[in-house]
């Protein structure tokens, strides 16, 4: 369950400090992303279950979270961590953008669409190498990075279709 209290230090209803802000997600809650769609209000936040093997979508509304949507299962199993990318211009309408989520059993990063309403459409599993944990893009948004922790090294991509999340592997370096 992911709490998103307000007030840290109330104890009431027999201790749990956040009785109304909770929601139950399944097995494991392990990493957390938040989206900012352009054209909307209120964030979209993307949760991974390690043991379940999916990934849930949040919606907002004035900060409080509710499961929108389906729960779509990532190949492999082992979801870890997961980041976001939306484009698109300050006022635009448009719901574009990609999540990544880094598989740590099928040695994948998996990318989804981020569609109308922060909806994930059906993923596209990116092979890296062995035990992909954390993700960054560079400041410009072009170059995407992965951490393949049983390997002990980088895994690096450009970004081909930011709508899609597609990526095309960067050539190999000595």
């Amino acid at each position: 369950q992911i709490d998103f209290g307000a007030a840290a230090g109330s104890c009431a209803n027999g201790g749990d400090p956040f009785p109304s802000a909770s929601i139950p997600l399944g097995q494991s809650p392990w990493g957390i992303a938040g989206a900012s769609v352009p054209g909307g209000t209120d964030p979209y936040f993307y949760v991974t279950d390690y043991d379940a093997g999916g990934v849930y979508t949040l919606a907002t509304s004035h900060g409080k979270p509710q499961r929108s949507g389906a729960v779509f299962q990532v190949t492999g199993g082992e979801p870890e961590n997961v980041i976001a990318r939306i484009s698109g211009t300050a006022g635009s309408r448009a719901n574009t953008g990609a999540l990544f989520v880094s598989d740590f059993q099928s040695n994948n990063v998996v990318s989804f669409a981020i569609g109308a309403g922060g909806q994930l459409s059906a993923g596209t599993a990116n092979v890296v190498q062995t035990g992909p944990t954390c993700m960054a893009f560079d400041p410009s948004g072009t170059f995407f990075y992965v951490t393949n922790y049983l390997n002990g090294n980088v895994s690096g991509f450009s970004l081909v279709n930011a709508t899609t999340g597609q990526l095309a592997p960067l050539p190999a370096q000595p």
